[in-house]
């Protein structure tokens, strides 16, 4: 049971949020501490015959800062969403964050859809935590806003907390607050989740460091523990190791959101029907992120840059294996990486059912070039990697192995 209680503060905005988890046991008034009638008792007690200890009833204080910005949203309008169709999202301008635009219209892929529809059935069941991982700008943040539409739409009380770098948005109700914190801590996650008394918090976290990325991951699994609200956690590359943890003994669902193949890039250009796209390298720069696919040159930089920086033995394991490691000095070449289900692989699956690939023929060039000295094996491994499997990639990569 959870109550909420606004008190002047210091900030004009400022107020107390005051929580108690309790088992079938009355809430203890807030001006009150918890009587010792709720003490856990003794093992020796003969007041419950099962012998099961009574949940200490706690409460806590936290006092959240006033946001930097506060905006009334209001309620979206009702919005069909249709598989392999382009939906207008202009609706949403005030809810999303840097890096999402609503300037062109979104393709609602088939694989996206069925990514949606399997996330709205698990936060709407028994399960606890859902986390999607997969390669920047294919999709993952879009998803994260569909699946909050779509559950708002059911009635659900929903927080959307959207985490870029130091800026927080947290979105709930029809209001959209906006922090800067310099560490997003578990006063801050439990006071927000207090406030917003949400059954479901969707958190989607970018452009932080990967050992940041994973403090996040645990204070959200400790708030998990510590209420009844269940969780989707979205985050790039192959982090799901680090939003479910080692060991959980609460139910999950691990999803991965696949990158996009050259039928559904395809697909994708004969809708939007853009004159001025470089068709010729559109696919073959994106090799599965469409985050730039009408403006490939751009893509192409990104990929030069990433490159450019990474030491002779960085190119050597990424070549060798394609299989970027867990640890934080391996993160940053998750843009380099593509998402592809292996033979029979599910993306309820998660991270165990995708074949990790070279983005596109742009990374392997860039990557060529600056290990032309490896030995002739290598080339080998390469190509054998890459046939078939990376649509875009092979035909070039033939081309420059001969």
């Amino acid at each position: 049971r959870r109550e909420t209680v606004a008190q002047p503060t210091e900030g004009a905005d400022s107020f107390v949020a005051r929580y108690c988890f309790s088992s079938n046991l009355a809430m203890p008034s807030p001006e009150r501490e918890p009587s010792a009638s709720l003490k856990r008792p003794s093992a020796a007690s003969s007041d419950r015959p099962d012998k099961k200890p009574v949940a200490i009833a706690t409460r806590l204080k936290v006092v959240l800062p006033s946001p930097d910005k506060e905006c009334f949203l209001g309620s979206l309008p009702d919005l069909e969403l249709r598989t392999d169709a382009l939906l207008n999202v202009e609706a949403f301008r005030n809810f999303l964050v840097n890096g999402t635009s609503v300037e062109k219209p979104l393709f609602l892929r088939k694989h996206m859809m069925d990514v949606h529809n399997a996330a709205v059935e698990a936060l709407t069941s028994s399960t606890r935590l859902v986390s999607l991982v997969g390669c920047p700008g294919i999709g993952k943040t879009w998803c994260g806003h569909l699946v909050a539409y779509t559950l708002r739409r059911k009635n659900m009380s929903v927080l959307h907390l959207m985490v870029r770098g130091k800026s927080v948005v947290a979105i709930f109700g029809q209001t959209r607050r906006d922090y800067e914190l310099e560490h997003l801590d578990i006063h801050f996650f439990m006071g927000i989740v207090t406030v917003s008394s949400c059954t479901v918090c969707i958190l989607d976290i970018s452009a932080v460091l990967a050992n940041v990325a994973e403090d996040i991951c645990v204070t959200m699994r400790t708030v998990l523990d510590k209420t009844s609200v269940n969780f989707m956690c979205l985050l790039s590359g192959h982090a799901q190791e680090a939003i479910i943890g080692k060991q959980h003994l609460f139910s999950i669902e691990t999803f991965v959101m696949w990158s996009w193949t050259e039928e559904e890039v395809e697909m994708l250009r004969q809708q939007l029907t853009i004159s001025d796209s470089e068709e010729e390298t559109d696919f073959l720069v994106s090799g599965g992120s469409v985050r730039f696919i009408n403006r490939p040159s751009i893509d192409k930089k990104e990929i030069c840059d990433i490159v450019t920086n990474m030491s002779d033995e960085q190119v050597s394991h990424f070549l060798g294996g394609c299989r970027p490691a867990s640890d934080v000095d391996m993160k940053q070449f998750t843009r380099l990486m593509a998402f592809y289900a292996k033979d029979g692989g599910s993306f309820r699956t998660g991270i165990s059912a995708a074949e990790i690939l070279p983005r596109s023929a742009a990374v392997m060039q860039e990557l060529c070039m600056k290990a032309r000295s490896a030995p002739k094996k290598t080339w080998g491994r390469i190509y054998h990697h890459l046939k078939g499997r990376n649509p875009g990639a092979a035909g070039t990569a033939l081309e420059m192995l001969v």
